[in-house]
């Protein structure tokens, strides 16, 4: 592979809130996702709101809901820590 810096991401796109809503599906809580826009915030200069990462220099790698649901069966393995 060429020298450099590799930017890996899995396939598709998802927002802050579809991230939520999958994990909280994953994790089988009975929680409200609700959604909320940056605006619904203080912040001082200009947000980028749209920001997905994508694999250029090699293919996407796996879904990201099997991703987030690989990550949440470990968090269910080790009691909620998520560091292992």
């Amino acid at each position: 592979a060429p020298f450099g810096l590799y930017h890996l991401a899995n396939h598709g796109t998802a927002s802050l809130f579809d991230l939520m809503t999958e994990m909280v599906s994953q994790l089988g809580l009975d929680l409200p996702v609700l959604a909320a826009s940056y605006r619904d915030f203080p912040f001082i200069g200009r947000k980028n709101t749209c920001t997905p990462l994508s694999s250029v220099k090699t293919a996407p790698l796996r879904p990201w809901q099997q991703a987030v649901s690989d990550y949440c069966a470990l968090l269910r393995q080790d009691g909620g820590r998520a560091d292992g």
